[in-house]
């Protein structure tokens, strides 16, 4: 109890002014997520991280946070101070689960492949047992479940519904700010590069208008047509969206065109559920008034 008290009263810090390092945010996590404490016997490839094991990167990153975070990122408090910095804690957790040995033309590397989204799923179930705010939650498993995406697109080369994607699930400028302190926070030969693609990506999102965006749908639903019931709206707006994220179609008033019929028919599921054992009259919820409950359903 005192140890969650302890915690319940250090993660507000976190969106002030705190500056906790690796040997701190162990002392105060590392009972929520012991993964924490393997950072350090986690080796990484001396290639692209001269600079030794995961704890040692994980508390560079940190140290690059905070400099940001009193320059050029000075604009970002409060929460999504907080969040930056437990996304940059956190963004490696789960190396110690899947970093191996593998030849790569010919030379023994060092790879830790899909920790990004085994991280995600790793930390799912345990941000919850933290004091935070549901969106919180989710901004952070974002952060660290696509980490890596902001360079892979520039290196990749793609367009907007790619960006679209990536804006529907997490905040761009987040991922911009968290990938710049992860490339500063690593001893490589490649660094100013990797760094340049990231300002690429910055560059990218802004041109796409998806930088500093809270709801990347709503700007692309702001012309489309208003139709006659809720139901015919939500149907048209979901298949707007998804149409323009998988680039199925270049414009969103391409949506309601190739749509229009599906958006006064289609099909309803419905999901019945209820209490176990007897209700109302004492007759089983399956007999005589469930059967009432399934009528009123489908006559309405």
């Amino acid at each position: 109890m005192l140890a969650k008290k302890k915690v319940a009263d250090w993660l507000p810090l976190l969106a002030e002014q705190h500056q906790p390092d690796f040997t701190e945010c162990l002392a105060m996590l590392g009972e929520t997520f012991p993964l924490l404490h393997e950072l350090e016997a986690t080796p990484q490839d001396t290639i692209w991280h001269e600079e030794g094991n995961v704890a040692i990167h994980t508390n560079m990153v940190l140290e690059a946070l905070y400099a940001l975070l009193q320059s050029s990122a000075s604009h970002i408090k409060g929460e999504r101070r907080q969040v930056l910095i437990l996304s940059a804690l956190l963004h490696d957790i789960a190396k110690p689960v899947v970093t191996r040995a593998k030849e790569i033309d010919g030379q023994r590397r060092i790879v830790a492949p899909r920790h990004e989204a085994i991280g995600m799923s790793y930390l799912a179930s345990r941000l919850v047992d933290l004091p935070l705010p549901m969106q919180t939650i989710q901004t952070i498993l974002a952060l660290v479940g696509f980490h890596q995406m902001p360079k892979l697109l520039v290196v990749k080369n793609k367009g907007f519904s790619e960006y679209l994607n990536l804006a529907l699930n997490a905040d761009l400028e987040m991922l911009y700010w968290l990938e710049v302190a992860d490339m500063r926070g690593r001893i490589c030969p490649d660094q100013n590069m990797q760094i340049e693609l990231l300002s690429l990506f910055k560059m990218f999102a802004q041109e796409y208008k998806l930088w500093s965006v809270a709801d990347p749908a709503e700007s692309l639903l702001a012309n489309i047509s208003r139709y006659p019931t809720v139901e015919e709206q939500c149907f048209i707006a979901a298949y707007t969206v998804r149409q323009m994220a998988f680039g199925e179609i270049t414009v969103p008033e391409e949506a309601p065109i190739k749509f229009y019929q599906q958006a006064k028919h289609y099909g309803h599921f419905y999901i019945m559920c209820g209490a176990s054992g007897r209700c109302m009259d004492s007759s089983p919820l399956t007999g005589e008034y469930g059967i009432k409950i399934l009528q009123n359903t489908f006559t309405k």
